[in-house]
């Protein structure tokens, strides 16, 4: 006896969930099937793919903001904290907070310059005109 017709089938239930996000990183155009639980944070960087972040993806610096492109209904809702660095735009997440549950695009912006240690000073201000 099959299942009834209001009712999925126990073998579709079973497909979906198995099935594995499918994570699509612009502009580099690489697709990661991602482990259930995995964030795109952890994702794209386990792929050598550079995020920006300052706290190392735990959430409290806000600098792994990615634009959603496609799929933004498969990710959790934002929460308080992340909010905070979002604030209301709806197409931003944290990337270390987002473990999608199916199949997403997000843009990841290149990454800010490192600073390096012991650099160069910085630019000398112009010389000032001797008062007269």
């Amino acid at each position: 006896m099959g299942a009834p017709a209001n009712l999925p089938s126990e073998a579709s239930v079973c497909q979906r969930s198995l099935s594995v996000p499918k994570i699509t990183v612009l502009p580099q155009n690489q697709v990661i099937d991602a482990a259930p639980g995995t964030t795109v944070f952890a994702a794209a960087r386990g792929i050598g793919i550079d995020v920006d972040t300052a706290c190392g993806g735990k959430g409290t610096c806000g600098l792994c903001r990615v634009k959603i492109i496609s799929g933004a209904e498969q990710l959790p809702p934002a929460g308080f904290e992340e909010k905070k660095f979002i604030g209301t735009a709806g197409n931003l997440r944290l990337s270390c907070r987002i473990a999608p549950i199916g199949d997403i695009t997000v843009d990841v912006p290149k990454p800010r310059p490192k600073k390096k240690p012991g650099g160069p000073p910085p630019p000398a201000s112009p010389p000032s005109s001797p008062i007269r």
